[in-house]
């Protein structure tokens, strides 16, 4: 309990004061108590653990965005000055968020307003004009040049400007300790093992779909593979809080 409240910023007596609220309103405890073991959570803990895992995870880049529009309408309307705004739509990436903060923390009259979508949609929201810029996830070698139709359509190689932003790894999420073995796609078609999926659109939607064609596997076949988070985030906190276990 200690440790978990230094990890949270809270003293050892307030957060012990937060489960009393909780056990109050809920009625029963949320934690065990044990001499000499420490404390763990009882199932009432833990459903509540996971959902708040599963909600931060789902909203926290909409409040991310949410806050950063604020601040720029608020900075704009206090300096009585317009500053240049630069609009980003795009598939959700970390990278994005972190560039934006260093933007406008150190280089002078550049603001990024960024917008979460998925990877299609993105583009087609650029397409419509509502951005400058639009952030897309596009596989290296084979698996991008299958890909390529899905963008095709929505870009002009006459007229439009194609700029590489960074590289990352992709694969699956599963708990820590990997206690079901997950070793590959195969698995997620496995009885009993739980999938949750991107939305359709995004990049590492299309991806997935395209490894499983390739595959011969069907997602039909797959265990929630119909059931869909919109960010990396929220994938995660769903398998960290039990809501899945590979994502």
């Amino acid at each position: 309990m200690r440790e978990a409240a230094q990890r949270c910023g809270v003293s050892y007596r307030h957060g012990w004061g937060l489960l009393e609220q909780a056990q109050a309103r809920f009625g029963q405890p949320v934690v065990h108590l044990s001499r000499g073991r420490g404390s763990r959570l009882t199932p009432l803990g833990e459903l509540l653990l996971r959902h708040y895992r599963q909600v931060e995870g789902r909203l926290h880049p909409q409040l991310q965005e949410l806050e950063h529009r604020l601040e720029a309408e608020l900075e704009g309307l206090l300096a009585g000055s317009d500053r240049e705004g630069i609009r980003i739509v795009a598939s959700h990436d970390m990278g994005l968020l972190a560039l934006r903060d260093l933007l406008s923390g150190e280089v002078a009259g550049i603001r990024l307003e960024l917008s979460f979508r998925g990877s299609l949609e993105s583009l087609l929201a650029w397409r419509r004009g509502e951005a400058e810029l639009a952030g897309f996830h596009l596989p290296i070698g084979g698996l991008g040049r299958g890909l390529i139709p899905d963008y095709r359509s929505l870009l002009d190689p006459q007229t439009d400007c194609l700029l590489s932003l960074a590289r990352r790894e992709q694969g699956l999420m599963v708990m820590p300790g990997n206690p079901l073995a997950i070793g590959g796609l195969a698995d997620l078609s496995r009885p009993g093992l739980r999938f949750i999926n991107r939305q359709p659109g995004s990049g590492s939607r299309l991806l997935l779909d395209r490894l499983l064609r390739e595959a011969g596997l069907s997602g039909g076949r797959i265990c929630g593979y119909d059931n869909v988070e919109f960010t990396h985030l929220a994938v995660a906190a769903h398998v960290a809080g039990g809501g899945a276990d590979a994502g």
